[in-house]
């Protein structure tokens, strides 16, 4: 009877607690396109990170929790800076795997002291944008694509390549082991404390 109910609590238990240790935020590595990335003086470099609420579909500036742009490996500008803001419109899109802006779709990331943009609205005449005013960094350019996508849909920033299991998964894997072992015991035990000659 003790296997009985050690096995229903623990059933109950990997029930509830993945629910309990679930993974909101998804952070995805902005991408560097140097090509397009150009002023027809200076090349520069971008890289820096979107943090989302795990939202997978269209993403709203609210899905968007946080964010850091660093240009040239040296200059940043972030979210928490003064005169931060989030924009976004049209098809903006999470998934696992990356965050896309397709056609009709925009992105902007800024602050006071500069901004990373991608416009992929018809007829824009700068569609991808980027500048740290502090350090005299700008570009605008048309690019013919990002990701090797020709305009729809750029690839903006894709999810890290090596990803470290949920903790609903990890916990739910340990629970698992732990109520094997468990139960294992519990049977050893009961069969241990019955007579010799009982069944």
């Amino acid at each position: 009877m003790t296997h009985h109910v050690l096995g229903v609590a623990c059933l109950c238990v990997l029930l509830v607690v993945p629910q309990m240790t679930k993974a909101d935020l998804v952070t995805y590595y902005i991408q560097d396109y140097p090509s397009e990335q150009t002023n027809g003086l200076n090349t520069y470099h971008v890289s820096g990170t979107i943090t989302t609420d795990g939202t997978i579909g269209t993403l709203t500036a609210s899905d968007i929790q946080s964010w850091a742009v660093t240009f040239d490996n040296t200059y940043t500008i972030q979210s928490t800076d003064p005169g931060n803001q989030t924009l976004t419109t049209g098809p903006v899109q999470a998934s696992l795997v990356d965050i896309t802006v397709g056609s009709g779709g925009y992105l902007g990331l800024f602050t006071t002291n500069g901004g990373l943009e991608w416009n992929n609205l018809a007829n824009h005449q700068t569609p991808y944008s980027g500048r740290y005013d502090p350090a005299n960094i700008s570009w605008e350019s048309t690019p013919s694509s990002l990701g090797g996508n020709t305009g729809d849909p750029w690839v903006i920033a894709v999810a890290q390549s090596t990803a470290v299991p949920e903790p609903s998964i990890f916990a739910m894997s340990v629970l698992v082991c732990v109520c094997g072992i468990a139960y294992g015991l519990a049977r050893k035990f009961r069969a241990q404390s019955k007579p010799r000659n009982e069944p």
